[in-house]
């Protein structure tokens, strides 16, 4: 899944991507623009991912 440095970035163009299993916490921010957005925090890395890609989860 890619995950953006802002909202609405160049969907082309992702800070990084996600892999299978890597572990993000959706922080308190989101922003609808073109399409609703939610920040992450992956370990160390932080980003935006488009709520369409992102499945929320409680934590375990």
């Amino acid at each position: 899944m890619p995950v953006f440095k802002e909202p609405n970035d160049d969907l082309k163009a992702p800070i990084f991507v996600l892999q299978p299993g890597e572990k993000c916490i959706p922080l308190d921010h989101a922003v609808a623009k073109v399409y609703a957005y939610t920040q992450v925090r992956c370990g160390e890395r932080e980003g935006w991912v488009a709520d369409d890609d992102f499945l929320k989860q409680p934590p375990h």
